[in-house]
């Protein structure tokens, strides 16, 4: 194989990592074919090569991006950060293109981020679950053939039930928002107060009530649009429609969100308000606790899970039983009840 003549013309006829390669050179003349075999081979080696490298970091960030500022813009601004620490690390590393990253550099980086950066076991899970998510979509759009490295690495046990707020804790909570909202530094701080007393009385995630528009209002429900563009109506009660009242009246024309506060879909619009909240309070709070009250207070009273479940939107009421939370005393009330039991005369065998 190399330079073969076939008939009265001559081929290249080579192998690259173990393909077989076949051109026609269009020539009968032997010294023409081989200054054209020269040229036409070092250019299939070098497509090869590049095939082989497949796509550089770099290149992909940008394509990763334009998807993900459409999929979950929401995330976009978090996800930006994590990915230049990401490719901080694999430039330091030498790695240049997607196809190089093995199983052992994730496990190198993740042993980073632990004993580096101090990250916690939860972070660095969300690291890996970019990094698997980023691979998944090279290998759909083409960009990738091997299998998705990340894949292979099991992720860090969390604690799946988060850390319950108590009544008096909430009732902290909702004074010192008030006393924020009441002397703002920005947009965000001056609307606070009432978010969180719709998270409180509807058990909505913070994306949701930021995404609530006028138009969802539906005399007294609301129509929201949920985790996965899945959506559901939550009814209105007293408090949330005196919110709305209010807030209706102060609506500036043409305003289309409840809220109208800039850069809504960032992340961590409220990360200075919880500091604060801290600060004052000693609780360490962010807004999903709230819906996790809204549901455990639920079941305390009385309603069902699947109710719960339908007003959180929730594909299953097994999910809302991570949302909801028991206490001592009911524990105690609960065992209790197997007294009744106990005191009854035992029925001998005849």
């Amino acid at each position: 194989m190399g330079l073969v003549k076939r008939g009265k013309y001559w081929w290249l006829d080579i192998r690259i990592d173990g393909k077989r390669i076949r051109r026609s050179l269009q020539t009968t003349q032997k010294l023409e074919a081989l200054d054209k075999y020269k040229i036409v081979k070092e250019e299939l080696e070098e497509k090869y090569r590049k095939k082989k490298a497949g796509i550089r970091i770099e290149d992909f960030k940008k394509q990763y991006f334009d998807w993900v500022k459409i999929a979950k813009p929401a995330s976009l601004r978090l996800e930006k950060l994590r990915w230049d620490i990401i490719q901080q690390f694999f430039r330091e590393k030498g790695i240049e293109y997607l196809q190089d990253v093995k199983v052992f550099h994730i496990e190198q980086f993740r042993s980073f981020l632990l004993n580096k950066r101090k990250a916690s076991k939860a972070t660095c899970n969300r690291y890996l679950q970019l990094l698997k998510t980023a691979f998944y979509r090279a290998r759909d759009w083409g960009l990738y053939e091997s299998e998705n490295p990340v894949a292979k690495i099991k992720l860090y046990r969390e604690s799946k039930r988060p850390q319950s707020l108590t009544k008096d804790q909430v009732e902290e909570i909702l004074k010192e928002a008030k006393r924020i909202s009441e002397k703002p530094l920005s947009k965000a701080q001056e609307c606070f107060y009432d978010i969180l007393l719709i998270a409180l009385n509807t058990g909505m995630r913070r994306s949701e009530i930021m995404k609530l528009k006028w138009k969802d209002i539906k005399g007294k429900e609301l129509i929201i649009r949920g985790k996965g563009e899945k959506w559901r109506v939550v009814p209105i009660n007293g408090t949330v429609k005196k919110i709305l009242e209010r807030r209706k009246l102060e609506r500036q024309k043409d305003q289309e969100y409840v809220f109208d506060i800039p850069n809504r879909n960032y992340s961590g619009i409220f990360r200075n308000t919880f500091k604060r909240i801290k600060k004052a309070t000693g609780i360490n709070f962010h807004l999903h606790q709230l819906r996790h009250f809204f549901a455990s207070e639920l079941l305390r009273q009385g309603v069902d899970l699947q109710t719960i479940s339908d007003i959180l939107g929730h594909s299953t009421y097994y999910v809302s039983l991570l949302y909801t939370h028991t206490t001592k005393e009911r524990q105690r009330k609960a065992v209790e009840l197997m007294e009744e039991l106990s005191s009854v005369d035992t029925i001998e065998d005849t």
